[in-house]
């Protein structure tokens, strides 16, 4: 029977192996976070004193609460004898995320132009991370490959890495009702525990800024629900008026490296006089009229503009933004759709390209 140990990143605890493996497999299934490492990364990345796995998970959680708003639930820690020997997974609420292979006894070296990495003694192979080619590298290789403008990451910040960015992309299935009430001030926590409809509407404006990958105040998300002086209280409408509020944020990240211009492709008076006619807000929230004749039309032209800019987003008008978002995130989840008021002081938007 394969043993196997579960470790709580929150409170560094020492390795505690199951008895029963089947009874592990079904605490598995309840755990929001849980990591899996081969055999031959045990020993070098989360068992004794250093221990630098369990460090950076600890310190990519950090970051989230910093960064995006929400606190990540302890990370855990499983070894699975049926892996490859250098092989790990992430799975969120029991959905594999994120699978790759490292080699604990060397270092990752990455860089855009894949010719930064030529001479660097290391393995032969490569692989692709945030969109530059890397290898892995002798430790003494280090200072060379800094030197020739490579990012170089140890086997935990590389596994980090990968967390992190699937916390990111899948933080709206990670953060549930608890996770909200925790971070209100307990006076409107005590509003919401009376007011299950507002809870409800306050979880999925939450949900819906989470799955475009943005920044959660949920302070603030709470206050917005419970302002009876908006003129729609769906919780779609509240969405879009939550966005104003971080609109500074979302175009530092739509904006090119080191400048305040965002390219943007626009909406040709055609779609927009298309959509506007098949779109409306009802009692819950919007309503798109032949939705998936319009995804299959708008995929097109949408390829093709993103074949061409890459770092786009599309500037829709406000009224628009919504709809075009939900008609493009199942086939464009990574591509960010703005509506032209969210262009914050400062910015601005440069067309690239009409559809």
């Amino acid at each position: 029977m394969f043993k196997h140990f579960l470790i709580a990143v929150t409170f560094l605890i020492p390795l505690a192996w199951a008895q029963q493996a089947d009874e592990l497999e079904d605490r598995l299934k309840l755990e929001i976070v849980n990591v899996q490492v081969g055999p031959e990364l045990v020993k070098p990345l989360v068992s004794g004193e250093s221990a630098p796995l369990l460090k950076e998970m600890g310190d990519v959680r950090k970051q989230i609460e910093e960064e995006r708003g929400f606190v990540l639930p302890g990370v855990r820690f499983h070894d699975n004898l049926s892996l490859k020997p250098k092989e790990w997974v992430i799975y969120l609420r029991g959905q594999e995320v994120a699978r790759g292979q490292v080699e604990p006894k060397l270092l990752l070296a990455a860089a855009r132009n894949p010719a930064s990495l030529r001479g660097l003694p290391g393995l032969p192979r490569e692989e692709k991370i945030a969109g530059r080619t890397a290898k892995w590298i002798a430790p003494a290789g280090r200072a060379r490959a800094e030197k020739a403008g490579c990012i170089v990451l140890t086997p935990e910040l590389y596994i980090g890495w990968y967390l992190k960015n699937a916390v990111i992309s899948h933080a709206w299935q990670v953060f549930g009702r608890q996770e909200m009430l925790v971070l209100m001030p307990e006076l409107l926590a005590s509003t919401f525990n009376t007011d299950l409809a507002a809870q409800d509407r306050c979880l999925e404006v939450c949900e819906n800024l989470l799955r475009e990958r943005l920044p959660l105040r949920v302070k603030s998300v709470a206050e917005l629900v419970l302002d009876k002086s908006q003129p729609r209280q769906d919780a779609d409408s509240l969405t879009e008026v939550a966005r104003g509020s971080i609109k500074t944020w979302i175009c530092e990240e739509a904006a090119l490296p080191d400048t305040k211009t965002i390219p943007a492709v626009v909406l040709s008076p055609a779609w927009e006089a298309k959509l506007r006619a098949a779109v409306h807000f009802g009692p819950d929230g919007l309503v798109i009229r032949d939705a998936f004749n319009l995804e299959q039309e708008l995929e097109k032209p949408l390829s093709a503009a993103l074949a061409k800019q890459p770092d786009a987003v599309l500037c829709v008008p406000d009224d628009l933004r919504l709809a075009v978002r939900r008609l493009s995130e199942r086939q464009f989840s990574d591509f960010s759709v703005l509506a032209q008021s969210e262009i914050a002081a400062g910015y601005s938007a440069k067309k690239v390209q009409e559809i």
